[in-house]
């Protein structure tokens, strides 16, 4: 007798590109910061010259998406409170 076996696929609550915005949940055991989006662990990238502290929101581009976490690069935030492209 065969078994049927119900496989569900749980849709990620980020997509590769998308702009979020998030405070850094903690830092791993080698001190790369993350944040968590409805359950997901998104490691942050290319943060070494930044400055970085628990609970701070920062602004995140998404680079990559796995099943159990993703990856983000941090976007550089300016003062202006102008367009988010800088086009007038």
């Amino acid at each position: 007798m065969v078994e049927k076996i119900k496989v569900t696929i749980q849709k990620q609550p980020v997509k590769v590109g998308e702009v979020i915005r998030a405070s850094i949940f903690g830092f791993g055991k080698k001190g790369n910061p993350f944040v968590k989006v409805n359950g997901l662990v998104i490691y942050i990238k290319n943060f070494e010259n930044k400055k970085l502290v628990l609970r701070k929101m920062i602004s995140l581009r998404i680079i990559k998406v796995c099943t159990k976490f993703a990856f983000a690069d941090i976007i550089k935030e300016d003062n202006s409170k102008g367009e988010k492209d800088g086009r007038a």
